[in-house]
Formats: C-alpha cells, structure tokens, sequence
C-alpha cells in the first residue's frame, strides 16, 4: 500500500476489528501522527490527546511495561474500531 492510505486490511469490514487491533498499533508507533489522522477519520470522535499518550507511553516504555503499553492501546483501538 501506498504511504498515506488505509491498506485494505486495515479497513475492511471483513477482519475483526481484534485482527486489525495490533496492526493499527504497529502504525501508530511507527508512522505517528499520519496513522493517527488516518485512524481518526474512520473514529471521528476518537480523543487524540489520549491516543498520543497512549503511542508516547509505549514509545518510552520497554520488556513488560511495553506489552502492558501496547495491550492497553490496542484495547482503545479495538473500542473505537467497534
């Protein structure tokens, strides 16, 4: 997929939304504030702020402080993803 578009993965309705979860974690990590916008235009009422701190608590956070990071982020993205 081209930089800057939702890979059909990410937006079908076909994966559930527990599948897309870790790949839109991987994105926001990686990608930030790009994958953020992307994420908000399919959950326009999504909370950015939050969501940074979210990616920031990960980004800073290593071994099983970072599993417990990403599980909670990709529970807040499972939850607007529904």
């Amino acid at each position: 997929a081209k930089h800057g578009t939702i890979p059909a993965s990410l937006e079908s309705g076909s994966t559930s939304v527990r599948a897309r979860a870790p790949q839109w974690v991987a994105r926001l990590i990686g990608e930030g504030e790009p994958a953020i916008e992307e994420l908000l235009t399919l959950s326009p009422t999504a909370d950015r702020i939050h969501l940074r701190n979210l990616i920031r608590r990960v980004q800073q956070s290593s071994g099983p402080r970072r599993q417990r990071a990403e599980a909670v982020l990709s529970r807040a993205i499972e939850s607007l993803l529904r």
